[in-house]
Parts: structure tokens; C-alpha cells; sequence
């Protein structure tokens, strides 16, 4: 984990704060894109029969939500600004 004095501020109109937002947006986007996919195998396997294993695009999908939240949870631990008056 990275110290206080390691973390960079998240301010939406610099390169740092632009950078950071990127990369939040980023990683949303692969998780709800998988979420999505995800859904429409879970809700709908009718319609997704040219998919032979259906069990293993699944499990593909779950790893590539899971790997999209601890990404946006990575970023948050490195970049978000650290409270006021903490002396960790």
C-alpha cells in the first residue's frame, strides 16, 4: 500500500487528475462490459448458441470482472487523496 506521501492528488483539471480519471473509466468500462456479456449468457443461453462451452465463457467472464474491480481498487489506493490530518 502506498504511503501519504506517495499518492498523488486526483484533480479532475491536471494531467495527473486527467490520467487518473482514464484510468478509473477504463477499468468501469471492462468490468461492465463483461457484466454485460455475462448477463446476456446468464439470462439468455438460448441466444447464445453458437457458444459450445458455455460454463468456460462464464468463468471467463467472472475473472474479467474480477480483475476490472481490483483494478479501480488498485488506482483508488494509490491515487485517492489522503485525508486531512492523518499521520499515517
Amino acid at each position: 500500500m502506498a504511503k501519504d506521501s506517495d499518492r498523488q492528488t486526483n484533480d479532475n483539471n491536471s494531467s495527473a487528475g486527467l490520467i487518473v480519471t482514464a484510468l478509473q473509466s477504463h477499468f468501469r468500462a471492462k468490468r461492465d462490459e463483461a457484466v454485460a456479456n455475462l448477463s446476456v449468457f446468464v439470462n439468455r443461453p438460448a441466444g447464445v448458441g453458437e457458444h459450445h462451452n458455455l460454463l468456460k465463457e462464464c468463468v471467463e467472464l467472472v475473472r474479467q470482472v474480477s480483475e476490472a474491480e481490483e483494478g479501480l481498487r488498485t488506482v483508488q489506493q494509490l491515487f485517492a487523496p489522503s485525508p486531512v490530518g492523518r499521520g499515517d
